[in-house]
């Protein structure tokens, strides 16, 4: 595993999920931090929000090849309030700018607020 904004890519020990599954699986912990140590230090990787992580495996049968998959690590959203300063015998606008809540590419998706006093 590797990510453009982490430390050195971290090695990952995949497990058989059973008896001639042919099913690895395995975990390796991603943080947001520029305070941590090395990978090889605390057992993790470190991610930015907005960045691609890429998983990298050598198959060597029925031949040798790379086989690569990438992954975007989530981009947090960003709310726009308008108008500020709020009027108390007016409306207000909300706008939710987040992709990753994007899941239909076909309809448009609803997202949910909380909005309190």
């Amino acid at each position: 595993l590797s990510s453009k904004t982490s430390e050195p890519s971290k090695e990952v020990r995949l497990k058989e999920t059973g008896p001639s599954t042919g099913d690895f699986t395995g975990t390796l912990l991603t943080v947001d931090s520029d305070e941590l140590g090395t990978v090889a230090e605390t057992g993790s990787i470190n991610v930015q929000s907005g960045s691609i992580l890429t998983v990298t495996y050598a198959d060597l049968l029925p031949h040798v090849q790379t086989v690569v998959r990438q992954v975007p690590v989530a981009v947090r959203g960003v709310l726009v309030i308008a108008p500020s300063p709020l009027r108390h015998d007016g409306s207000v606008q909300v706008t939710l700018l987040d992709m990753d809540a994007n899941r239909d590419f076909t309809n448009p998706d609803f997202a949910k607020v909380t909005i309190t006093v």
